[in-house]
């Protein structure tokens, strides 16, 4: 090979390199980004139905029971 053909084969080495970098880093960018949105998810489910303290008693997400278990205030009229 003559050197100018060893100059262009060193350099096409050197931009597969980089580009294998930058491919590499690009994939791990994706994995962290799909890791926190997974993470996201699973604290968003957890707290999707957050308990009520109201004088005492726990409100879930049936305020019928709530309003049986203390009394319906528009029945104490």
């Amino acid at each position: 090979m003559t050197e100018q053909q060893n100059v262009l084969a060193a350099e096409r080495e050197e931009i597969a390199t980089r580009v294998a970098s930058f491919k590499a880093t690009q994939e791990k960018f994706q994995r962290e980004r799909e890791e926190y949105f997974v993470a996201t998810l699973q604290k968003a489910q957890r707290i999707r139905t957050p308990a009520i303290v109201v004088l005492g008693t726990t409100l879930r997400s049936d305020p019928d029971t709530f309003i049986a278990q203390r009394g319906n205030p528009e029945s104490r009229n």
